[in-house]
C-alpha cells in the first residue's frame, strides 16, 4: 500500500557493528507517511556515516536473522536493527524512499 506513494528507492546493503555498538542515527516517526520510521541525522561518529542518507524513510529491512521486514513502528525498526545486530551475519538490506519533503 505504501509503496505506490513512492517514485524514488534507494537499496543499500550494510554491514551493522556487534550488538552493543550505537549505530547512530536519529529516528524519528513520519506521521504523514503512516508511521514509517524516518532516519533524520546519521551523527558524525556513527558507523554507519556515509553509508546512508538522511531525511529518508525505511519502507524495508532484510537480514537473515529477521527474513523480510516492513516495520510499522520505530520499535519494530529499532528491534529488527538489534536482531541483525546479534546476528552472525550483520549484513542488512534497507530500502528507503525519500520523506515527503525532499523529493524532487
Amino acid at each position: 500500500e505504501l509503496l505506490v506513494k513512492f517514485n524514488k528507492y534507494q537499496k543499500f546493503i550494510l554491514t551493522l557493528p556487534p550488538k552493543g555498538t550505537k549505530l547512530g542515527l536519529i529516528l524519528k516517526t513520519n506521521k504523514t507517511l503512516g508511521n514509517m520510521t524516518e532516519i533524520v541525522d546519521v551523527v558524525e561518529n556513527s558507523p554507519l556515516m556515509n553509508l546512508i542518507p538522511k531525511n529518508v524513510c525505511i519502507v524495508s529491512l532484510k537480514a537473515g536473522a529477521i527474513g523480510f521486514v516492513q516495520p510499522r513502528s520505530m520499535k519494530d525498526t529499532v528491534e529488527s536493527f538489534g536482531k541483525v545486530q546479534a546476528a552472525a551475519s550483520k549484513q542488512l538490506e534497507m530500502i528507503v524512499a525519500p520523506n515527503g519533503t525532499t523529493s524532487a
